[in-house]
């Protein structure tokens, strides 16, 4: 079993960060809400937001391994 690493995430970090939430929304979502309503969620957490968000909140990375795997 892969050991996790729970860390305060950096600005360094909103593109990987984006591309997780993303992918997850579209996985997620995708049967409960219409396209247009995903891609709004999306732009939510393009890489700029989520770097806004990581400097001006308690925003916490999961890795395994050293992959981000996710995010609270």
């Amino acid at each position: 079993m892969t050991s996790l690493k729970i860390r305060q995430a950096t600005r360094a970090d909103a593109t990987p960060v984006s591309g997780l939430i993303r992918r997850t929304i579209r996985a997620s979502n995708s049967k409960d809400y219409d396209q247009k309503s995903i891609k709004l969620l999306c732009e939510i957490f393009e890489p700029e937001p989520v770097a806004q968000r990581i400097e001006n909140e308690h925003f916490l990375l999961c890795l395994a391994g050293g992959e981000l795997v996710g995010t609270v």
